[in-house]
C-alpha cells in the first residue's frame, strides 16, 4: 500500500512540474502503458499505434493455469459504465480460462489492492481510466471533482487519476503483468471500443 501511495505522490508532483506522461505505445488510438514483457512481445516502439485487439490479445494470452485477470476501473460508477464493464468482464472470461474480477478504484486499494501487489504473482491486470481532460466523478457530481482538494494544488479528479497511475506503477515495480489504458475524453466510447476489441480477440481464438 505504501508503495502505491509513494508512486501517487510522484504523479501528483509531476502535475505541478508539468511533466508529460509517455505511453509505452498506443492501442487503437488509446494511450497504453504496459510492462516490459508485453511491450517486448508486441515488438512495439513508444508511440506506435497497434490494433487494440492485438494488444489485448497479447496481454491476455499470458494467462496460465492458476492465474486470474483483474479489471481495475478508475471510472465513474454510472449504470452504463457498470453495464459495459460487465460486458468487458464477460468477454475477458470467454477468451481465457482464468477467473475475472472487477474492482472500482480507488476503493479497492485498501482491500484487494494489497493482495495484487503483495500476494502470489498470479494476476494479469487491466487498468481503465479516463483521459486527463475528462470529468471523472469521484463524488456523485462530476463538477465537484473539479474542486481542489483542500490545502492541495490538485482536484479530486486529478487525485483519482494519480491513484490509478500510482497503483499501476507499484504493480510494475513488483513485477506484475500490467496493461493500463487511458480511455480518452469519453469513457463510454472507450469501453465500447474495448468490448468490441475483446469480441474480436475471442473470435480470433476460436
Amino acid at each position: 500500500m505504501q508503495t502505491a501511495k509513494d508512486r501517487t505522490k510522484e504523479v501528483l508532483n509531476g502535475l505541478k512540474d508539468g511533466t508529460p506522461e509517455k505511453a509505452s505505445l498506443r492501442a487503437g488510438g488509446l494511450a497504453a502503458f504496459a510492462d516490459a514483457g508485453l511491450v517486448s512481445a508486441l515488438k512495439a516502439d513508444a508511440g506506435q499505434d497497434r490494433p487494440l485487439r492485438e494488444v489485448l490479445g497479447a496481454h491476455l494470452s499470458r494467462a496460465k493455469a492458476g492465474d486470474y485477470v483483474a479489471v481495475l476501473a478508475f471510472l465513474a460508477e454510472t449504470d452504463e459504465n457498470r453495464r459495459l464493464i460487465e460486458e468487458v468482464r464477460g468477454r475477458v472470461r470467454a477468451g481465457t480460462t482464468a477467473p475475472v474480477t472487477v474492482s472500482w478504484g480507488p476503493r479497492y486499494l485498501h482491500s484487494t489492492g494489497q493482495l495484487h501487489k503483495g500476494g502470489p504473482p498470479r494476476g494479469l491486470f487491466l487498468f481503465l481510466s479516463d483521459g486527463e481532460k475528462a470529468p471523472l466523478p469521484v463524488l456523485s457530481d462530476g463538477e465537484k471533482t473539479k474542486l481542489a482538494v483542500p490545502g492541495k494544488p490538485f482536484s479530486f479528479g486529478e487525485l483519482c487519476r494519480a491513484q490509478a497511475k500510482g497503483d499501476a506503477a507499484a504493480m510494475l515495480s513488483a513485477g506484475r503483468r500490467v496493461l493500463r489504458l487511458d480511455l480518452g475524453g469519453s469513457a463510454l466510447e472507450g469501453l465500447r471500443a474495448l468490448a468490441n476489441a475483446l469480441a474480436e480477440v475471442r473470435t480470433a481464438a476460436l
